[in-house]
């Protein structure tokens, strides 16, 4: 097993300034754990009813990695031809810093409950084509995938001091694939010719598939990168958070972007020895409060397990569409949005409602979160009508946000009416924003919500509070607000 870098063969240079890589600098933890764990989700066996993604930290000794002499040598070669830029030392001080020892930093990332990565370098379409041998190219197994191997690939690679990932495969058909790829810069090989900038580590160059095939004897993958089930491995080398305190940083990420898919017992997460799933996710909000980002999804939270009010509806583009609302002094008036994944996309804010509420907005059909998948960037971080191309795709963000409206007026905070003297009401009411206005000039095209004069219904603290559904027909049914997602989670299986 050896790392070769492809002959620049008259392209282009190419310097350490990966737009890729560059995209996912900073937050590590944030998108690492977002573009690993979708991909993850998007990848779930039928046969499986939870997804396991573990994040384990690791101190792997040089030893254990036979291409090694062959990345020290790239690394000190690109050294020579790139060193001397303030950003590219930086880039060689932190190399300097994993390599001068005998071992370095290695995070790896393990998932259980999916199908493997399917396919291989023969196949250009193939799931494995697009996570190792292709940039700017995804492979979907259906249209609702979030992720797949496209620029959130990158992610990981940002987290390597190396700029260097394994993978390890396992598919359910039993196949098995090993292989890894250094994204580093153009820079001299041992016999004074350019290469390319990204690297293979595996097989030697096929010149009739005219790639770096991957390992696919099992007895030729290292022992320690082999897997018993199917599943997807990835080991970062050079991992760039060292000490204890990446284990609060992912488990904070991992919480504050996946909160609806562990809640509804869909995905469950294991960093280091900490394990978080459906049974204790309430318990480390609780104990976490006073992390910004923890407390900031509390109230969305509370929405989902604990709702005023919980809507259905089968909209005409979005289709099946679910919607929960909590009431408690103080709540942002904002809406977190997802799709099937579980994953936080977006958020709403409503304007012109003076009611403070939270809620969590799902939307459940294929049909949906095909066009919503769309109208997403490589982030995943909100959903852009200007991305959409059809008549649908232009609508299906105003038909959301206008159902959304309608709900939130039928928003009354359960609780006993108290009488308040003027100076004792003030300060009930949040305060209120530009935005919160009703604003028909506005250049946005953003409605408020109309209706009767605003009542202040002040709302009882209380964790007992009934819980309110309703469903297409605009019926009400109570139903006691301890449970969490009961009976409305069962609606999420289909159309």
């Amino acid at each position: 097993m050896h790392l070769e870098f492809p002959l620049l063969s008259g392209g282009p240079a190419q310097g350490l300034a990966d737009a890729g890589i560059e995209t996912f600098e900073g937050d590590y933890a944030h998108y690492v754990v977002r573009e690993t764990i979708q991909n993850s989700l998007d990848a779930k066996s039928d046969s499986t009813e939870v997804v396991e993604v573990t994040f384990t930290h690791q101190r792997l000794e040089k030893n254990d990695f036979p291409f090694f002499p062959d990345l020290q040598a790239a690394l000190n070669s690109s050294r020579k031809m790139w060193g001397g830029a303030s950003k590219e030392d930086r880039f060689f001080t932190e190399v300097d810093r994993q390599i001068t020892y005998d071992s370095f930093d290695v995070l790896r990332i393990e998932d259980f409950g999916t199908t493997g990565v399917t396919g291989d370098e023969s196949d250009d379409h193939s799931p494995w084509s697009a996570l190792v041998q292709q940039r700017g190219a995804s492979a979907k197994s259906t249209g609702t995938a979030a992720g797949s191997f496209g620029i959130g690939k990158d992610a990981p690679l940002a987290a390597s001091a190396f700029r260097t990932i394994l993978y390890s495969t396992t598919t359910e058909d039993g196949k098995s694939a090993f292989q890894g790829i250094c994204r580093l810069a153009t820079h001299l090989s041992r016999d004074g010719k350019k290469t390319q900038q990204t690297g293979f580590i595996g097989e030697s160059y096929d010149s009739d598939l005219e790639v770096h095939p991957a390992i696919r004897n099992v007895e030729e993958i290292p022992t320690d990168f082999q897997r018993s089930s199917p599943g997807l491995s990835l080991w970062v080398l050079g991992f760039r958070y060292g000490g204890d305190s990446w284990q609060e940083r992912f488990q904070e990420a991992a919480i504050a972007n996946f909160w609806p898919a562990i809640h509804r017992g869909s995905l469950r997460i294991k960093i280091q020895d900490l394990t978080i799933d459906q049974t204790n996710l309430g318990s480390l909000i609780g104990s976490m409060a006073s992390n910004p980002r923890i407390k900031e999804i509390t109230p969305y939270y509370s929405s989902e397990v604990a709702p005023d009010k919980e809507f259905h509806e089968k909209l005409p583009i979005a289709g099946k569409c679910r919607l929960t609302l909590r009431s408690e002094p103080n709540y942002p008036r904002r809406i977190k949005m997802t799709r099937k994944s579980g994953m936080i996309i977006d958020s709403y804010r409503p304007r012109g409602s003076l009611i403070p509420f939270a809620g969590h907005f799902s939307c459940i059909s294929d049909t949906g979160n095909t066009i919503l998948r769309i109208l997403e960037p490589p982030a995943h971080d909100k959903w852009d009508k200007d991305r959409g191309e059809t008549k649908e795709e232009k609508k299906i963000i105003d038909e959301i946000r206008a159902w959304i409206r309608e709900c939130i007026k039928k928003l009354n905070p359960q609780g006993h009416q108290t009488s308040f003297t003027e100076d004792q009401l003030s300060r009930h009411i949040p305060p209120i924003s530009p935005e919160d206005l009703p604003d028909s000039g506005s250049s946005s095209g953003e409605p408020g919500i109309e209706g009767k004069p605003l009542e202040i219904t002040l709302p009882q603290v209380n964790s007992h509070r009934p819980k309110i559904t309703v469903k297409s027909d605009g019926a009400e049914g109570e139903g006691e607000g301890d449970g969490g997602g009961g009976d409305g989670e069962e609606n999420e299986s289909g159309e």
